[in-house]
């Protein structure tokens, strides 16, 4: 394998970690959402299912956003070659 390939595959690796954040935030996000607008219940107590879309809106929001300053950091860092200090 050549530099080059190894290196386009760190650089992919390095945006799959902050992929897999804003996923999963935008999956919770999404559950949250569908629990407001719709009669889904979790639970008959309707307590517990506010407490669950309040919770579960507030980490998905929290985890959009330390998705979107990993991706902003890993790639100015890949724009600066940072990864390939790291890989010396």
């Amino acid at each position: 394998m050549n530099k080059k390939l190894i290196d386009n595959i760190y650089k992919w690796t390095l945006r799959f970690y902050y992929a897999r954040i804003l996923f999963l935030g935008i999956a919770l996000i999404c559950f949250s959402l569908t629990l407001l607008f719709t009669d889904f219940k979790i639970i008959s107590q309707g307590e517990f299912n506010l407490f669950l879309i309040i919770t579960t809106g507030i980490i998905g929001v929290i985890l959009l956003i330390i998705g979107l300053l990993n991706k902003v950091e890993t790639e100015h860092g890949i724009r600066n070659k940072w990864h390939e200090k790291d890989m010396d």
